[in-house]
């Protein structure tokens, strides 16, 4: 029975595992191609085959057959890769923030593109504080809202539109998702036994869409708001734990009833279940801190009163979806590979539970590389090499769409590519000569497995994708953290990797050997990268260390160790403002105050003690050197879409405009009023975050009469995209002065603006820290004077 068994299990086995340096291995072989990647092209292919050409990623788009690929590579190795999207939801979109119109100022007729939609819900809002003017339903026809607004006279407004119909912005996990496993099924099925068979991507379709958040969508389909129908009353059990929660402040006939001035449920009729199916059919006209506090009953085209501000609603919705993921999505990738014995993988596309996930069924990752310069390959892959390591199980990757060139396929590109865990690549070629160069291309290698070390994006410079230490990468992940100022000498940023807050510190000069105010150093924990123990030797305040360009962690301490040398540095430099500002005779009233206790709080609080005179050089700062900083997020007078939270960001949060109606909102606009602080000749520099270079061309800002433009490529990018332009130079004419940022002609656009600097120094703003200013000094006393001054 024994052998039977065994007999039993090894015919059963897959003929490929995962090995140990994250290869693919084919029956205990290591399986390393380097081939062509391709549509589905039989004349093409046959020309490869013989070339030479033993490994294929052949495209096949959504009607085309698997078996044909399958029969016009036999004898070969091949993957198939399917060109298809992902099924997307029918729904709402519920994206108030972006989907407006501006400049209401009376009754009007407006006409917008809104694809894929067959309906829009329309509101008419008061600017001033989102008071109702009116509202109703609206076709959509071949894609073309056309709309009679009732609107105010002589009142500021906006029309805020709520399309319904297909979004490719949220996928649909059911019925479609269903249909879409069906058709996969069937074209394995179809296929049969294929040796050559080593892997499937993107089964379900491409997935550019899955990296983003599920930004204000809610499904309609009917099986979804059955499934959300019993979330809810799982969840809170009767109507009045959902009317409290959801803060609900009105109900029509078709709920269980009505709720009185006190909140209270009366003239109850339905059944609670009814209420629930009833609830999970209601949509939202809020997102954020946009929209109007109403819910929509679709059925009637009515809506029910609601405090948006307190609602758990889209918190609710975002969990049930996510379990429908985890449950669904795995299960069918479980399914497929077990059904074609082959590898499932997809192309990596961002940040996305589909890739991260500790459910993850999928075998590997892709990546679309066209050019492979040796100094970009890390900056491309770090993001899809972090996604794969930090899952429970790593699995190789895959680079497709190069470009068939020398450059591309040289030595030095591929021991790059293998370092970062690449185990495969396939190259785009058409000619004899392009086969060749794939032909004729060194065997990729697999000698050793790459292990992460993972910064929070939001700490994007300092923390940088590098190589630090034998086989480990320094990485950027999603998680929560941010950048911490400790100082020119030192660089640090804080992680919290769900089991609390680690501070991460190096150096980016010579190995440096401070001291350390640390009150915590004999409960805190100090590794390496690898847990090795660094040199720490401790003394009266804290500790001696030694940093240099490998990171140590700190774990066990709610502060970081801090620079004796930068907190001595903080209280010369603001003793130095203090005096200087006393000199002229400036009211420093506030900064005397804040920096009274420095020398004690250093004692018990170094990092604490840190961050206030930091705040007080700033202000000193600014008022001595003459330079505005100013916080974008705080314009008083903008038509942006909304300001978004963002700890990587200057304040912790930046102002956006996304908008696909920008032809038809008229000029968006944001305006700050800058104090004259210097009348000398002032750099302008702004941080911001454009992904599409046309749009650099469609914004301009304005300070009187005068406009300007961005002025070449961002520097000294950071966190999640943003960078700085300079914009040229200025001088403030008055005490007070408005800078106007400004977009036109636009028909979508998606534009982030973070902070902007007026400097009458020559500077090159680094990220978020104090750009290395000039201080001013107080004159020297004249030793031959008395203190009378006579």
């Amino acid at each position: 029975m024994f052998s039977l068994a065994l007999a039993f299990q090894m015919a059963t086995a897959p003929a490929w595992t995962v090995g140990p340096n994250l290869q693919y291995q084919w029956d205990g072989a290591d399986y390393l191609p380097v081939g062509l990647q391709c549509s589905f092209d039989p004349e093409l292919i046959a020309t490869a085959k013989a070339a030479g050409i033993q490994d294929f990623n052949i495209e096949v788009p959504g009607t085309g057959s698997w078996k044909a690929v399958a029969d016009e590579v036999a004898g070969r190795r091949f993957f198939i890769t399917s060109n298809t999207s992902m099924p997307g939801a029918t729904g709402f979109t519920v994206q108030p923030q972006s989907y407006r119109v501006n400049g209401i100022r009376g009754p009007q007729s407006i006409t917008v593109a809104v694809p894929g939609a067959t309906r829009a819900y329309v509101v008419v809002a008061l600017t001033r504080d989102a008071s109702v003017i009116s509202q109703r339903s609206y076709p959509v026809v071949n894609g073309v809202l056309r709309a009679d607004l009732k609107a105010a006279r002589d009142s500021d407004q906006v029309a805020l539109i709520y399309p319904q119909g297909d979004t490719m912005e949220v996928e649909d996990l059911w019925e479609r998702l269903d249909e879409r496993r069906d058709t996969v099924l069937r074209q394995i099925r179809a296929m049969g036994s294929q040796p050559g068979l080593r892997g499937i991507i993107n089964p379900l379709g491409s997935t550019p869409y899955l990296a983003a958040r599920d930004n204000g969508f809610v499904p309609t389909n009917p099986m979804f708001q059955r499934e959300f129908a019993e979330y809810l009353e799982q969840k809170y059990r009767n109507l009045a734990t959902l009317v409290k929660a959801w803060q609900l402040r009105g109900i029509d006939s078709d709920f269980s009833g009505k709720i009185n001035e006190r909140g209270e449920i009366v003239e109850t009729g339905n059944s609670d279940r009814n209420a629930f199916i009833f609830a999970a059919k209601l949509v939202p006209l809020w997102n954020g801190t946009r929209g109007v506090s109403l819910m929509l009953n679709p059925a009637k085209d009515s809506t029910i009163l609601v405090e948006q501000r307190k609602s758990s609603y889209w918190r609710d919705l975002a969990e049930c979806i996510s379990t429908a993921r985890a449950r669904r999505v795995h299960r069918i990738m479980r399914s497929l590979r077990k059904e074609s014995g082959a590898p499932i993988l997809q192309e990596w596309s961002g940040w996305s539970w589909f890739f991260e996930s500790p459910d993850s069924e999928l075998s590997g990752l892709t990546v679309k590389l066209g050019k492979l310069n040796p100094s970009s390959i890390l900056q491309s892959l770090s993001g899809v090499l972090s996604s794969s390591l930090r899952t429970k199980r790593p699995a190789p990757l895959i680079v497709t769409d190069v470009a068939a060139t020398p450059e591309n396929l040289q030595n030095s590109v591929f021991e790059e590519l293998g370092g970062l865990g690449v185990r495969g690549l396939f190259v785009r070629a058409t000619t004899p000569e392009q086969l060749s160069l794939i032909k004729s291309a060194k065997p990729m290698v697999a000698d050793s497995r790459p292990m992460g070390f993972f910064f929070p994006q939001n700490a994007l410079n300092p923390a940088s994708p590098r190589k630090i230490a034998g086989n480990y990468w320094s990485l950027p992940s999603p998680a929560d953290g941010n950048r911490i100022d400790l100082g020119p000498e030192i660089r640090c940023y804080a992680i919290n990797n769900g089991a609390g807050t680690s501070f991460v510190m190096w150096s980016e000069r010579a190995p440096i050997r401070l001291e350390y105010r640390f009150p915590e150093a004999k409960s805190a924990l100090i590794r390496g990268v690898n847990n090795t123990v660094p040199e720490v030797t401790p003394t009266k305040t804290g500790i001696m260390m030694t940093l240099d360009s490998v990171p140590i962690v700190v774990s066990g301490s709610v502060e970081p160790p801090v620079p004796e040398v930068e907190l001595v540095r903080m209280d010369r430099d603001v003793t130095q403002l203090l005096a200087w500002a006393e000199s002229e005779h400036r009211d420093i009233t506030t900064e005397v105050y804040e920096f009274r206790n420095y020398p004690e709080l250093a004692k018990t609080s170094p990092y604490k003690a840190l961050q206030s005179a930091q705040k007080v050089h700033r202000d000193l700062a600014t008022v001595g050197v003459g330079y505005n900083w100013l916080e974008w997020e705080r314009s008083t007078d903008n038509t942006f879409s909304e300001s978004v939270a963002d700890a990587g960001c200057s304040n912790g949060s930046y102002l956006a405009v996304r908008t696909p109606f920008g032809e038809q909102t008229g000029r968006i606009h944001a305006s700050l009023s800058v104090s004259q602080r210097s009348a000398a000749s002032l750099e302008v520099w702004i941080a911001a975050r454009i992904p599409n270079p046309s749009d650099r061309a469609r914004i301009q800002f304005r300070l009187g009469g005068q406009v300007m433009r961005i002025q070449g490529e961002p520097v000294n990018q950071y966190g999640s995209g943003f960078g700085w332009y300079n914009i040229g130079t200025t001088r403030l004419p008055s005490t007070k002065s408005e800078f106007r940022a400004e977009l036109t002609g636009v028909s979508s656009t998606d534009i982030a603006l973070d902070a902007v600097l007026f400097s009458p120094q020559a500077v090159t703003p680094n990220g978020l820290f104090m750009p290395s200013f000039i201080l001013p000094k107080a004159p020297k006393k004249d030793p031959k004077k008395g203190s009378d001054g006579l």
